[in-house]
């Protein structure tokens, strides 16, 4: 069986809507949740993970993600 790994990116800062990822969109759910809900419900993937910057601002994406049971990477924002 082959081994699939879907990353998503994920960010607090946003030229256009600072703190898009965990804004409440829809009955209460944040826009990040309801990501990782759909591809959760994929069969085909072994493993998800959120990756962000290590900003202090990002960790609400890295609470939302602990929360969901997703592993999450941090890296330098000027990656």
């Amino acid at each position: 069986m082959v081994n699939i790994l879907c990353i998503i990116q994920a960010r607090y800062f946003s030229k256009r809507l600072e703190g898009k990822s965990v804004t409440e969109i829809i009955n209460k759910k944040r826009s990040l949740e309801m990501c990782i809900d759909r591809v959760q419900r994929s069969k085909l993937l072994s493993k998800l993970v959120i990756s962000t910057g290590s900003f202090t601002r990002n960790k609400e994406i890295v609470d939302v993600a602990h929360k969901a049971g997703v592993d999450v990477f941090t890296h330098p924002e000027e990656d």
